[in-house]
């Protein structure tokens, strides 16, 4: 705070830091001593006050503020007590004298009680690091002390980190030239214990983009922002059965481009006719020319459903027509939150929960695509897990619940996010135009795992994968 004091004309007390509240205290110069202590032990009570209300609180030293007060006013209030003053002033100035005495003893309270309450807030701890790699360690081992008090909580809080590593260090690793600053902030609760932990990745270039491998038929990108976090709050020592919530921001699944542009084109073309099985029909009879072989993404995606004999052979004409719709129905999805537990006999599970639509043309998409999923057989659902696990996968993370399932594989969702080692064209047909065809596995002869690998290949925007 800032005292001024000049000769006889009122002086200014301010309160900078308190901006929604100035404080401007008027004392004539020839107050007394008395009153002035006595307007500054006020002030220290409205301090206490605004502090307790949550507002930062004012420091006032009275000390200073005696050794500042005009010295002529000084010399008045001496002065006036020494003079013979009338009984009736003289009890006056016993009054003020009382009046200090009880404000004096009542703010020593107040700030007592104010320092009290700002020991038991919460206060920060963070690390700022440009190396992604020793953040993510960092939010690894701080959470893993939040998470244990939770049942099985640490098997889960595992399955979150690999998931949070597998976006955020895969990108450094594509995009060399892209730098990133990490901060790790761990919010200490009045116990010690944390109460808050917070990832956050800011790249020195955004949006970046992810594009999913074509065997992986997904029909969404990936998208990051400039910034992304990971925040997790404590889990209640009760909550043993509650899920870890690991709050995101900053990442997006946007539609493929080809998705939106063919999804205008029926509707513009079909109109009032534009349903399941007038698309399917209009889509073979012109797939050629809104979505040719040689660039478009969508296509290389259906082509690599229908285009395995084995999957063709058993998926009727209603499937097929089911799976376009699917891809004509997408929506930008801007994560919220992922969600883990685990069930006893049968692992850990993830879920994702994405923000509510932001339009009513979001909220169609969103209707369509629920009731398209929820008249999904078992039958499919075991088939899907089979011929395409990676996007089955994706199905369970965002739709268990209409779909009656746990949840997704945090193993296989980690996998999907993850940046891929080795991809490139194939070598006949139309994969020879798509450049994430050899994004799979490696096998032996008889069909064995070698090795595994991520599905993300990531890029900046309007740049091809190289």
């Amino acid at each position: 705070s800032r005292c001024s004091y000049v000769g006889s004309r009122p002086a200014i007390l301010e309160a900078p830091r308190v901006s929604s509240l100035p404080l401007c205290l008027a004392l004539g110069g020839h107050c007394s001593r008395l009153w002035q202590e006595a307007m500054a032990m006020v002030l220290v009570q409205m301090s206490a006050a605004w502090c307790c209300q949550g507002l930062e609180t004012v420091d006032v030293d009275e000390d200073a503020m005696a050794a500042s007060i005009d010295p002529e006013a000084k010399e008045l209030s001496e002065v006036s007590r020494s003079t013979d003053l009338p009984e009736e002033d003289l009890r006056e100035v016993d009054e003020v004298e009382a009046a200090s005495a009880a404000l004096s003893a009542s703010s020593s309270c107040g700030r007592e009680a104010v320092s009290a309450d700002l020991e038991e807030s919460s206060s920060p701890e963070m690390l700022s690091t440009e190396n992604t790699a020793d953040a993510v360690h960092e939010f690894r081992e701080r959470g893993r002390a939040m998470t244990s008090a939770a049942r099985l909580g640490e098997l889960c809080w595992a399955s979150a980190c690999e998931i949070v590593e597998s976006i955020v260090l895969g990108v450094q690793a594509h995009l060399p030239n892209v730098h990133a600053v990490s901060q790790v902030l761990n919010t200490v609760g009045a116990d010690g214990c944390s109460s808050e932990l917070t990832l956050t990745v800011s790249f020195s270039e955004g949006p970046i983009l992810g594009e999913f491998a074509t065997r992986s038929r997904i029909g969404y990108n990936l998208q990051l922002d400039k910034s992304v976090s990971f925040r997790l709050q404590r889990i209640a020592v009760s909550a043993e059965d509650s899920p870890i919530m690991l709050r995101t921001s900053g990442i997006a699944f946007d539609p493929l481009e080809d998705s939106v542009s063919l999804r205008t084109r029926l509707r513009e073309v079909l109109k009032e006719k534009f349903d399941r099985e007038t698309a399917f029909a209009w889509w073979e009879a012109n797939k050629d020319e809104v979505c040719p072989l040689d660039s478009s993404k969508l296509r290389w995606v259906i082509e690599s459903i229908l285009g395995l004999r084995s999957v063709n052979a058993v998926t009727p004409q209603k499937g097929k027509e089911k799976m376009l719709w699917g891809f004509l129905h997408t929506r930008r999805l801007v994560l919220d939150s992922f969600n883990f537990w685990q069930i006893e006999g049968a692992g850990v599970f993830v879920t994702a929960t994405a923000q509510p639509p932001c339009n009513d043309k979001e909220a169609e998409l969103q209707a369509a695509s629920d009731a398209m999923i929820a008249e999904m057989q078992q039958h499919e659902l075991t088939m899907g897990e089979y011929f395409m696990p990676s996007s089955m996968n994706w199905l369970e993370l965002f739709n268990s619940e209409i779909l009656g399932q746990h949840g997704a594989s945090p193993s296989k969702i980690a996998k999907l996010l993850s940046a891929a080692s080795e991809w490139g064209p194939g070598a006949l047909g139309w994969q020879r135009w798509d450049k994430t065809w050899r994004c799979v596995d490696q096998k032996d002869l008889l069909g064995r795992l070698k090795q595994e690998q991520g599905r993300v290949v990531w890029r900046q925007p309007e740049v091809p994968v190289n």
